[in-house]
């Protein structure tokens, strides 16, 4: 299983579980850092 795989399941648990506003907010600022760390793999 890679880390993306990871990553997925562990926001999708966390939207089984209702999540707060402030846990929502840390799963996309996670996701937006994600995203930046894979673009930049792209661009080098």
């Amino acid at each position: 299983m890679n880390e993306l795989d990871k990553c997925f399941q562990k926001h999708q648990y966390s939207f089984h579980t209702k999540p707060s506003q402030e846990e929502l907010i840390k799963t996309i600022k996670s996701a937006q850092n994600f995203m930046d760390r894979m673009s930049r793999l792209l661009e080098n």
